[in-house]
């Protein structure tokens, strides 16, 4: 039973460091989702970390202007000003989220945003 908690840090360890190697060297939809999910992964045990990651997908994603990937982005750094109790912040970027997904007429994405 020791061994579990070891192992699936072992586990994580090894997405995240494969996540960083695709958020390097990958391009498009691949690189941003590399950095949506490693914000992600940070989003539990490194809030700072986990902004510099949500922040580069938004850069990214407004510098190709895809509007999907925009709203995931915002919602990312909303999620996270959210856990850091700034909710002035955390409002601010939910908004921008469902301004892109109301754009895009992503339902699920909205009720997202709503919640």
């Amino acid at each position: 039973m020791l061994l579990v908690p070891g192992l699936l840090l072992a586990q994580n360890l090894k997405k995240v460091d494969s996540l960083k190697t695709i958020a390097k060297t990958a391009t498009g939809k691949a690189k941003f989702r590399a950095l949506i999910f490693l914000s992600d992964q940070y989003s539990d045990n490194n809030l700072n970390e986990s902004m510099r990651y949500a922040n580069a997908a938004l850069l990214m994603a407004k510098k190709v202007k895809n509007d999907s990937f925009i709203g995931l982005a915002n919602n990312a750094v909303a999620n996270i000003f959210q856990s850091k109790s700034q909710l002035d912040s955390a409002l601010f970027y939910h908004k921008k989220a469902l301004a892109s997904n109301q754009k895009i007429k992503d339902a699920t994405r909205m009720a997202d945003n709503y919640n």
